[in-house]
């Protein structure tokens, strides 16, 4: 909904809103085109065809990091400005990213795959303590939990697969595999930032000054201005802009708002998060956006 009031603030007619909200108490999304925003081969068509009944569009907008594969796919079916569908898949598919990074020799930390469909005590045998287990495509941390023994490890695979069993609209690859990754250590930072054409314009850095040690990873205070030295947030944009270089992600007139997440060592800077920023659902409008 801050969405649409945001758009109707701004003179900007909305066209058509795509979202799974059929029974939603908004009446624009529940007057909107529903579909399932994670399946974009399915979907697409559904917004091609819908989008003959409404006329031109000048730009879509993707809300959430479900939402933005699939609105560019659109954009580039319209030919619209957009980032290339496939990076914004890397952006929020863990196992995806890691391998672009490692290809690209960007730090990060060591990981590995586990399937959940295996023998989880052979696969804890090959895992380096302390490590942290992701689900592949979840966001805001969850399923994100620390393991120090082969114990805790075979009893957080069992947890995060009881909840990507109940999680809606997931593939069925995503819902056996998790990510396994080395537990670093240090001081964690978010970054806001903007992508216009490739450049990347960064908009506030974000201290966070609870211990981040787990087991779990709730978030919480986030502070602003950062209290990181100059030398630092050079060493920042540096790690963030090959990141998205990486990843394939330029954008044009309709700009990216990466959400970064880095663990800052005593050896270096390590990749953490990358991801777009959250919303709730995917809108075409007539005007593009600032």
């Amino acid at each position: 909904m801050p969405f649409v009031q945001a758009a109707q603030q701004l003179g900007v007619p909305l066209l058509m809103i795509a979202s799974e909200g059929k029974h939603s108490i908004v009446s624009e999304y529940a007057r909107g085109l529903h579909l399932n925003p994670s399946d974009v081969e399915s979907a697409l068509p559904l917004i091609l065809q819908e989008a003959d009944a409404h006329g031109e569009f000048t730009a879509v907008v993707g809300t959430d990091d479900v939402t933005v594969e699939l609105a560019a796919a659109a954009a580039q079916a319209f030919g619209l400005p957009h980032n290339d569908p496939d990076a914004l898949r890397l952006s929020h598919r863990k196992d995806l990213a890691r391998e672009r990074l490692q290809q690209h020799n960007i730090p990060k930390p060591a990981h590995r795959l586990i399937d959940l469909r295996d023998d989880i005590a052979c696969q804890a045998n090959t895992v380096e303590f302390p490590a942290v287990i992701k689900p592949l495509a979840l966001s805001a941390s969850r399923g994100v939990i620390r393991v120090d023994t082969p114990e805790q490890f075979h009893r957080a695979c069992e947890r995060v697969g009881r909840m990507l069993a109940c999680e809606p609209n997931l593939d069925e690859s995503l819902r056996h595999r998790l990510l396994v990754e080395c537990f670093i250590s240090g001081a964690e930072v978010a970054v806001e930032g903007m992508l216009d054409h490739g450049e990347l314009q960064i908009l506030t850095i974000f201290d966070k000054p609870d211990p981040l040690n787990g087991p779990y990873f709730e978030e919480t205070y986030y502070i602003t201005p950062s209290r990181l030295s100059t030398g630092q947030q050079q060493q920042l944009y540096q790690v963030i802009r090959d990141t998205c270089a990486a990843y394939g992600l330029r954008c044009a007139k309709a700009r990216f708002m990466p959400s970064v997440v880095l663990m800052m060592t005593g050896s270096g800077y390590w990749k953490w998060q990358h991801g777009p920023s959250a919303g709730c659902a995917a809108g075409c409008c007539n005007s593009a956006p600032a």
